[in-house]
């Protein structure tokens, strides 16, 4: 994928991690655990759980086939 203006891109990066980074509950966490498991079971009840490289949006049974322990 082709960025339109890359300058605006990088801005527009560093800006969220700005943010991200000024957050004192998502930054100590999510840097050293992940924001994955955190929200495991949220993504996956809203039916907007990433499976198949995001091809799909559900994953049925994940709790047996791709759990929060293999996470």
């Amino acid at each position: 994928m082709q960025i339109a203006d890359s300058a605006k891109f990088k801005s527009a990066i560093s800006a969220i991690l700005k943010e991200f980074k000024a957050s004192p509950m998502a930054y100590p966490v999510f840097s050293k655990t992940g924001f994955s498991a955190c929200a495991i079971d949220a993504t996956a009840a809203l039916g907007v759980f990433p499976s198949y490289n995001w091809q799909n949006n559900t994953e049925e049974e994940w709790e047996e086939t791709i759990g929060p322990r293999e996470l």
